[in-house]
């Protein structure tokens, strides 16, 4: 067992301070005690899918699934808890192989839901298979962003990524056969994706004051970003109005406002999705901001 790369893939200290147990008849207990931030998770998923009219009729599959996620979280932790107390004893060691093996089984476990996508299938963009994969796909996401930043645990840089890597690509092209292109129909587009995605990038960012950049460019102000913008970036496609940026592009560098990205869930949900569909790479910053948004 390669104990090394699993040490070097998450902070001891602060991973540590996660773990913290609960202590009766106290009121000052650490918020990121990890079963209670993992419940937390599990329940506010859950009640948002029986709230999405879209995905109703899946409720039960994707409640289970949720569940199932819920115990892959906590055997992940497990796993990254006996290492953090491995101290070279050879009886501690046949605990991390174990523990290991389980983690494994849970991600090998995952790539059934491939054929739960394709049972599903039927032709065209919005069906029954694509949106189920693309919420299994979701939680995935959120799952690795929690452990990263919550926990301070990244598992695509240990022994376990290459498996994880090939259940997440198994389960993402179960729809390739109605996929041929990643071409978002006109109704899906919106027009402050134009602006959104470069946050979603972190390509635009707010500084001092009213300060801000596009990559290392720095501009005094948003007004100054916006010319630059609308004369290099953002331009009139075959004769057509210009996209309207302004506010959406101030809203957001000040986080105030109604056409602030990061104040509608909608706005950071369709944002994503949309750089999602278009091979778009995004900040952890950004997912998580997502991720912890309280619909």
């Amino acid at each position: 067992m390669n104990i090394e790369k699993y040490e070097n893939s998450f902070n001891k200290y602060s991973f540590k301070e996660c773990l913290i147990e609960k202590h009766e008849n106290s009121s000052n207990l650490n918020p990121y005690y990890y079963e209670k931030t993992i419940n937390n998770w599990c329940e506010q998923r859950c009640k948002e899918l029986s709230n999405n009219n879209k995905l109703k009729e899946h409720f039960t599959l994707l409640r289970n699934y949720l569940i199932y996620i819920k115990f892959l979280f906590i055997s992940i932790i497990e796993l990254y808890q006996a290492i953090e107390r491995y101290n070279n004893i050879r009886v501690r060691l046949n605990v991390i192989n174990i523990k290991e093996h389980h983690v494994i089984t849970n991600i090998e476990q995952l790539q059934t839901y491939n054929l739960v996508v394709r049972e599903n299938l039927s032709l065209g963009f919005d069906n029954a298979g694509k949106k189920i994969k693309d919420y299994i796909l979701l939680r995935l996401d959120d799952m690795y962003l929690i452990l990263k930043e919550v926990f301070h645990i990244d598992f695509l840089k240990s022994p376990l990524k290459n498996i994880y890597q090939e259940t997440y690509d198994i389960i993402e092209e179960s729809t390739k056969q109605i996929e041929p292109n990643q071409d978002i129909k006109a109704e899906d587009y919106k027009e402050y994706f134009e602006i959104t995605i470069l946050f979603a990038q972190g390509i635009i960012k707010a500084l001092n004051g009213e300060k801000c950049s596009y990559n290392d460019k720095v501009f005094n102000n948003p007004l100054e970003l916006e010319k630059y913008l609308k004369e290099n970036i953002i331009k009139k496609v075959d004769g057509k109005k210009q996209v309207n940026i302004r506010q959406y592009l101030r809203h957001t560098l000040i986080e105030n406002g109604d056409k602030n990205l990061y104040s509608s869930f909608t706005m950071i949900d369709k944002t994503y999705k949309y750089c999602k569909r278009k091979g778009v790479k995004m900040t952890n910053e950004f997912q998580l901001k997502r991720t912890e948004f309280d619909n």
